[in-house]
């Protein structure tokens, strides 16, 4: 049986009318939702200018991420990594969306003389922000 069901079995077992009661705890119920969500609703967001550049939590590793390529000599995609524990390709998809967000972001592509651990020259790259 449904809850509605139950709900008129009892009130028939009282003696109550049972579509009276029924519409009277139909109602109770209602406003007892609507107390809940009022009371669990969450303060409106101050909301940013149109075209602003979004801002990030202080606490997150995006925000971290941020603030290492702040520094006067930026840093690698091996400084992000260690710092975040993210992979090469996550690292770079989120410079690409934090670019597609408004925030500049400047490299700057350094190519290495001489073989690397593979036997061929290697090169580094820095974001900074601007």
């Amino acid at each position: 049986p449904s809850n509605l069901q139950i709900i008129i079995g009892v009130a028939q077992s009282f003696g109550v009318e049972s579509e009276t009661f029924a519409n009277v705890f139909n109602g109770m119920l209602g406003r007892a939702f609507q107390h809940g969500q009022e009371s669990t609703a969450k303060p409106a967001k101050a909301r940013r200018q149109p075209g602003a550049p979004r801002q990030p939590r202080t606490d997150s590793k995006q925000a971290r991420v941020l603030e290492l390529m702040r520094r006067p000599e930026g840093a690698t995609l091996a400084q992000i990594a260690e710092t975040t524990n993210w992979q090469s390709h996550s690292i770079r998809s989120f410079i690409s969306t934090a670019k597609k967000k408004g925030i500049e972001i400047a490299t700057n592509h350094v190519r290495m003389v001489g073989p690397n651990k593979q036997g061929s020259p290697g090169s580094t790259t820095t974001y900074f922000v601007a």
